[in-house]
């Protein structure tokens, strides 16, 4: 499962997870999104999942949403998979950070 923020007014935060998820799917073979602010939410979306479930946030850092929110979300709904820490945090990050500002930079 793949944890978004959403909006009830922006679509871009769950335009990207569905297409994160639809990436993944032929290798995992089901995806599911949940999200923050907008349906369907994340303790919805967590309910009956198993234990062998995976939650990924698609989150740059540890803020509130994070650490509060989405623990407090996975519990409402039972949820006994893993909860990997945000796709933000993930060490490859900052070298792929680092490769696109490299790649964009004007040449000398």
């Amino acid at each position: 499962m793949l944890l978004a923020h959403g909006s009830q007014r922006a679509r871009a935060s769950a335009e990207f997870a569905a297409a994160m998820a639809a990436t993944l799917a032929p290798d995992f073979g089901r995806v599911l999104t949940g999200f923050i602010e907008e349906a369907p939410f994340a303790r919805d979306a967590a309910r009956g999942l198993g234990s062998d479930a995976i939650c990924l946030p698609l989150f740059a850092t540890r803020a509130e949403h994070v650490t509060k929110d989405i623990p407090e979300a996975l519990d409402a709904a039972g949820f006994t998979g893993r909860l990997l820490d945000p796709v933000g945090c993930a060490p490859l990050v900052p070298s792929l950070i680092a490769r696109a500002i490299t790649a964009a930079a004007p040449r000398a």
